[in-house]
């Protein structure tokens, strides 16, 4: 799972880098600032998501579902970001 959320990380900085060469080629002019770049909505640092650890705990099911959950919600962000490009 760490794996992948690396994964979505790496997608997140492909995602970045086609916005700005957009823009620098005079793009649709739909992001306009660096501010308007993609980003995922919950913060993914190591084997966190928004702060949540994605390893399989033993213990705390309902945090891991909650992180996996939260995870969903970055992978529906990326599909519309895809979905988007012409």
């Amino acid at each position: 799972m760490t794996g992948f959320l690396q994964c979505l990380k790496e997608f997140e900085t492909f995602a970045q880098g086609v916005d700005r060469q957009n823009d620098d080629r005079g793009g649709t002019g739909q992001h306009g600032s660096s501010s308007n770049y993609f980003k995922l909505p919950y913060q993914i640092d190591g084997d966190k998501i928004d702060g949540r650890k994605i390893g399989f705990p033993f213990s705390r099911y309902e945090r891991w579902t909650a992180a996996l959950k939260i995870m969903l919600v970055d992978l529906k962000s990326c599909l519309a970001w895809v979905a988007n490009q012409s």
